[in-house]
Formats: structure tokens, sequence, C-alpha cells
């Protein structure tokens, strides 16, 4: 009983919050963590303006995550050599990618998943990789090629994984918003915890958490 009157307590804080602050919010879990999106405009029909924005969320993710079977990510990631059809989203995930990839000189690259993944493991048995476990899966993205064609057909020839962990976010973002816009949406917040995109007149307030931390 008490459990349930302190998550009454917390939900009525946090109504009586955004109420406060002149907005209306929808909170939901997408791609691996907590998401929420604001409106400061008002619509009709404010909370499915929102939950469409939601929506865009789960199609992305659905398209491009590295981790659900059915995902374009997943599929090119089980072939070494193979040719799929894919969809907008990840054909333009992608395109972005690589030309981040050419743009900073290869040290982002959409093809380091085992190398992220090397890394990953790593941090749980507490170690620094060894050079010739880094070698290894830096010539393997090397040797790996990916290629877009047309009507969303994407080829892959090597090994080596693709990873949008680092854009994946982001890129929703982005796209959350406009849709957001489209259903006339003036000022909003668009937030993933480590991505977040605003717009809009008014000043918004983000904090960001020391690497320490410490708060």
């Amino acid at each position: 009983m008490k459990k349930i009157l302190l998550v009454f307590l917390a939900a009525l804080l946090l109504t009586s919050c955004a109420q406060k602050n002149g907005y209306e919010k929808h909170s939901f879990f997408s791609m691996d963590t907590f998401a929420e999106v604001r409106s400061y405009s008002k619509v009709d029909d404010t909370i499915a303006t929102l939950k469409s924005a939601q929506r865009v969320s789960d199609s992305i993710e659905g398209s491009v995550s590295k981790t659900l079977e059915t995902s374009f990510t997943h599929r090119l990631n089980t072939v070494s050599d193979g040719n799929i059809q894919t969809d907008e989203w990840f054909t333009e995930l992608l395109d972005m990618s690589v030309k981040l990839s050419e743009i900073t000189d290869g040290y982002f690259n959409p093809l380091s998943g085992d190398l992220v993944e090397l890394w990953k493991n790593c941090e749980r048995e507490q170690r620094i990789p060894v050079q010739d476990e880094l070698t290894e899966r830096i010539v393997n993205i090397e040797n790996t090629q990916i290629q877009i064609g047309g009507q969303f057909s994407i080829t892959k020839k090597g090994d080596a994984k693709l990873d949008f962990g680092a854009v994946g976010k982001g890129y929703a973002a982005d796209k959350m918003v406009d849709e957001l816009k489209n259903n006339g949406v003036d000022v909003g917040m668009v937030t993933f915890v480590s991505a977040v995109s605003v717009f809009g007149e008014r000043d918004f307030k983000i904090a960001i958490r020391t690497p320490d931390t410490s708060g």
C-alpha cells in the first residue's frame, strides 16, 4: 500500500510540474532507453499528437536496432555476403552514417559493431582490450564494404557488423521533431536521456551529468 501511495504521489507531482510549466508530455520506452516528448503548444488532442511521435521512434527502432531480430541491421549483421531490401529509415540513416565516416576520416564508422561489443565485454570483465583484439576487428572493418543501391537496396560484403548506437537516437529525435511540427506543435522537446532535441521560441534548461558522476 505504501509503494502504491508513493507511485501515486510521484505521478501527481510530475503532472503538477508539467501543468505548472505549461506543457503536456508523453513518456515511453524506446530504443533501449526511457524517452519523453513534450508539447508547449496548444493543439487538438495533444496526447494523440505526442503518441504519433512515439510511433515514429518505434518504427525507426524496428528498422535500425541491432538487437531486434526482425530489424534490417540484425539481418545484415548475420550475413557476410548478401543483399536485402530495407526501408527509408534504414537507408537514410546508413547514408548519413557513411557520409559522417568520410567527414571524420573513419573515426566514426557504422561498421564498428564488433569493436563496440569488444569494449562493452571488456568493461564487464574490468579490463582493457589487448592490441591483437583491437587489430583483428579494425582489419575486419577495413575489409568490409557496404553499398546503397536503388529502391532501398543494401549490399554488404564482409564480416563487420553495423551499429547505429552513436547516431540512432539523435536521428530518431530529429524525425520525431518533424512529426510534431507537422501536427502543429511550435514549441517542444524530445529526449532519449543521452540525446535531446528542442525547438521553438523558449528558454530550455538541459542538465548534463559530470563525467565523474558527482551530479
